[in-house]
């Protein structure tokens, strides 16, 4: 299933992986992997945000305001 924000898809996989059936989170900033699972997709799309916001770099789905 493809998700309405950037670096967030959904782990079909049929893996024994503890992230199976959720929303994944995954970005890459300065060759420093960022990956999580989530319930919800715009949690995950939150995640990706936050990631950028600590690296200080754009936010790729704009979740949060800028001050």
């Amino acid at each position: 299933m493809k998700s309405k924000y950037k670096n967030v898809y959904f782990n079909t996989s049929p893996s024994r992986s503890k992230n199976k059936k959720k929303w994944i989170a995954a970005i890459m900033i300065n060759g420093q992997h960022y990956r999580q699972g989530f319930n919800d997709e715009k949690e995950a799309a939150k995640y990706v945000d936050l990631c950028c916001i600590k690296a200080g770099i754009p936010q790729r789905n704009g979740t949060y305001k800028t001050l």
